[in-house]
């Protein structure tokens, strides 16, 4: 599965965990979310047990105020790794759900806090995403059945005009 969405990211100083995007629920479920210090997150849950990638978002995006590719891949049964602006960004972390099930029986929620989420903090610590703007024109968009591995040669075009 492959994922992607367009933000803005506004300089984030609170601790809360700002929810882009996440399915499942504590047990089984991915979360993506923006937290204090300007960091975006890609939390990976299997079995209660929680593996993240943290990315500090660049100063001079903060700064000029433009729109920033973010990309989550979830290879299942594999590793799940995080892509910003065309980078690989952070260690990738095995994904060893049961089977396909990625997703846990909890539902999604986009851009918006609502029900236990994989990697939550605390109790109470989420909330809608709030520092920033997602590019609606793009929207958060799914690609089911698509893999792809960083310095894989073949261009992961799922980005439009921008490609990655």
């Amino acid at each position: 599965v492959v994922m992607y969405g367009s933000i803005r990211f506004a300089n984030k100083t609170t601790t809360k965990q700002e929810l882009i995007f996440e399915t499942g629920g504590r047990g089984d479920g991915m979360a993506v979310y923006y937290g204090g210090g300007s960091t975006l997150s890609l939390s990976v849950c299997s079995d209660s047990v929680a593996k993240v990638i943290n990315h500090r978002i660049r100063d001079d995006y903060l700064l000029d105020g433009s729109f920033v590719d973010v990309v989550i891949v979830i290879n299942v049964k594999e590793a799940s790794y995080l892509m910003v602006d065309g980078e690989h960004v952070g260690a990738s972390v095995s994904t060893s759900w049961k089977g396909d099930d990625w997703a846990g029986g909890d539902g999604y929620q986009f851009a918006r806090a609502g029900g236990g989420f994989c990697a939550r903090a605390t109790a109470n610590n989420e909330v809608a995403f709030a520092s920033g703007e997602i590019d609606m024109d793009v929207g958060w968009q799914v690609y089911y059945k698509t893999n792809h591995t960083p310095g894989d040669p073949q261009n992961l075009d799922v980005c439009g005009e921008h490609g990655v």
